[in-house]
């Protein structure tokens, strides 16, 4: 008889907007959070959330920075992205509000909300207000988890991260 695996975390699927990451991003740059409750240890973060130790570096080019953002503005879904994070109970501080999958693409967004390439030929801060509302309330939805054990954490990072296959040009459509 079948014996299914044991899940290795429960993660629960947040119906989150690229608004939410916004939200912060913006939050933090004008100085208005407090982030001694998400951020106790005071670690790096990105738009919000604690970067940890086992974040590989921002390894994108710009090209794929803009192509995430050509995605978003065709209305491509992106994926999701993980955070260790709970409402209800206390985690320990090194597991607090980390971003456990999703680094690069929470990068590209806050690059280009900062400004630092142009889409189409336009930077984010000379786009209109409406055209900044539309991009923002695109979906990217996040999968939150609560684990109290960092092994546990390591696990989930390594399976969402080191399971594919490259692609490559031969397998383009």
């Amino acid at each position: 008889m079948f014996k299914r695996p044991k899940p290795l975390m429960f993660a629960q699927s947040m119906a989150f907007g690229i608004d939410h990451l916004f939200y912060a991003f913006e939050k933090v740059r004008a100085g208005e959070r407090n982030d001694s409750w998400y951020n106790p240890l005071d670690r790096p973060m990105l738009c919000g959330i604690v970067v940890p130790d086992f974040q590989r570096a921002k390894v994108w080019t710009m090209e794929q920075n803009r192509a995430l953002i050509e995605s978003v503005w065709r209305g491509i879904p992106i994926g999701t992205y993980s955070v260790n994070f709970s409402v209800g109970k206390t985690l320990p501080p090194e597991l607090t509000n980390i971003l456990i999958d999703g680094q690069q693409r929470i990068n590209a967004l806050s690059l280009y909300w900062r400004g630092v390439f142009a889409f189409d030929g336009y930077f984010w801060p000379d786009l209109s207000d409406l055209d900044q509302r539309m991009f923002v309330r695109n979906n990217f939805p996040q999968q939150r988890t609560d684990s109290r054990d960092m092994n546990e954490v390591l696990e989930y990072y390594n399976a969402m991260n080191f399971g594919g296959t490259d692609h490559t040009e031969e397998d383009r459509a």
